[in-house]
């Protein structure tokens, strides 16, 4: 990614071509900054060589919250088991994963990379402190992973991005019965199922 017009024309490409509703357009596309530009630039296109490619935005709270309840050992542990479930996974040369953590900073400690080259958390490069910023940094790592999404797709890479247009942040949870919580969850454990379904 070159800068905010050349994520701003991808992030036109997607609401033009139907992936993004105007309602979501609006809302990722008011503030693109050099956070959302570091998460959507990922590996260079000539170096795909899956056939389609699965992008695995991960956000991940290091606010004080988790310090104070003593949650962050937890919280390493738990990435570190994702990134080992997906590095077994049959589809793993298909999986590109990108890490975010935010508190009253926001951090990108890796746009979409192979899961083999993903970070994994330390105590060096993770730790709780300040506030939480949730709101903007789901909105930045939304446009980030739409951007790239769409260089994918531009260069003749399949990808199936599926954006839940009106639901908010843990709508799976709060409102699990909804037709969009249902559809999200069917879409979620299909690919999981596909992903981890091991080798051979």
């Amino acid at each position: 990614m070159q800068d905010d017009d050349e994520v701003a024309g991808l992030l036109a490409g997607a609401a033009a071509s139907g992936v993004l509703s105007a309602q979501s357009s609006s809302l990722i596309t008011g503030n693109l900054g050099k956070m959302v530009i570091a998460g959507a630039a990922g590996k260079a296109l000539e170096d795909i060589v899956a056939s389609d490619v699965t992008l695995i935005t991960v956000l991940i709270d290091a606010s004080s919250s988790i310090h104070d309840r003593g949650l962050e050992q937890a919280v390493r542990d738990g990435q570190n088991h994702l990134i080992d479930a997906f590095a077994g996974a049959k589809q793993k040369d298909a999986i590109l994963m990108a890490l975010w953590t935010f508190s009253s900073n926001l951090d990108v400690l890796h746009s979409y990379l192979p899961v083999t080259d993903a970070v994994r958390l330390d105590p060096k490069n993770y730790r709780g402190n300040g506030s939480t910023r949730l709101y903007d940094t789901w909105c930045d790592a939304l446009a980030a992973n739409v951007a790239y999404a769409q260089r994918l797709m531009q260069a003749g890479v399949p990808v199936d991005l599926r954006v839940y247009a009106g639901a908010p942040h843990g709508f799976d949870g709060f409102a699990p019965d909804a037709a969009v919580a249902r559809q999200c969850r069917r879409d979620v454990n299909g690919w999981l199922a596909r992903a981890l379904a091991g080798p051979g």
